[in-house]
C-alpha cells in the first residue's frame, strides 16, 4: 500500500478474514458420506478416518494418497476413485482455489497453507496443466523436506517485488518456526480445522 500522499490521514486497507462454507461435489458427498458412517461405529481413535476425511473433502482423489485408503474402500471404489485425480471439478475447495487464482493471478500473490502433503502435490499438478506454470519459477513450495537455506531461498524468491512467482504453496508444519511473508495478498488455509 503506497498511500494517497496526503500524509497522516492515510489509512491502510483492513484485513478481511472470510470463512467459507462449500457444498461439496456429488462423488465428494457420496466420499464423505462413507467414511461419517463409518467412524459413526469405528472403535478405537480414528486417525486414519479424519485424515480421508480431510483430504477428501479438498478433492476425492486424494484419499488413495494414504496407506490405510484399503481398509476403507474397496478396489472397485478406488479405480473410480483413481479416474478423478485430474478432474479438478469433483473437488469443490480444488475449483474454488483455481478459480481464485484465475482471477486474481496478474497482479497478485497467493499463499495456500495445507497440513498435507497429497494436497500440494496435486494442486502443484493442476497449476502446472491449467496455467502451464512451472515449479521454481511461478509455482513455488515450502515444506518440511526442505533444508534450512532451501527454504529461505523460496521465501526471498516469493517476496521478491515484481518477481515472477504467483503462488505459493506451503505445509503448515514446514512453516511453524514463525517465517514473515508479506508478499501474499491473499492467503487459503486449504484444510478444515
Amino acid at each position: 500500500y503506497e498511500g494517497s500522499g496526503s500524509g497522516s490521514g492515510d489509512v491502510l486497507p483492513g484485513l478481511q478474514i472470510y470463512t467459507l462454507l462449500m457444498n461439496s461435489t456429488d462423488i465428494q458427498h457420496k466420499t464423505l458420506t462413507k467414511l461419517q458412517n463409518i467412524m459413526s461405529t469405528y472403535h478405537g481413535y480414528p486417525l486414519e478416518l479424519e485424515l480421508l476425511i480431510t483430504l477428501a473433502a479438498i478433492h476425492p482423489w486424494l484419499v488413495k494418497t494414504t496407506t490405510c485408503c484399503t481398509k476403507f474402500f474397496n478396489p472397485q471404489e478406488l479405480s473410480e476413485i483413481e479416474k478423478l485425480k485430474h478432474d479438478a471439478k469433483k473437488g469443490s475447495k480444488v475449483m474454488f482455489v483455481l478459480n481464485l487464482v484465475f482471477r486474481v493471478v496478474k497482479r497478485e500473490k497467493i499463499l495456500i497453507f495445507c497440513h498435507n502433503i497429497a494436497p500440494i502435490r496435486l494442486f502443484l499438478e493442476l497449476f502446472e496443466n491449467v496455467f502451464r506454470w512451472q515449479r521454481g519459477r511461478e509455482l513455488l513450495t515450502l515444506t518440511g523436506d526442505l533444508e534450512l537455506f532451501e527454504r529461505g531461498r523460496v521465501i526471498d524468491k516469493f517476496e521478491e517485488p515484481g518477481g515472477p512467482s504467483r503462488v505459493l504453496l506451503a505445509s503448515i508444519t514446514a512453516c511453524a518456526e514463525g517465517i514473515s511473508l508479506t508478499a501474499a495478498s491473499r492467503v487459503i488455509m486449504l484444510d478444515s480445522e
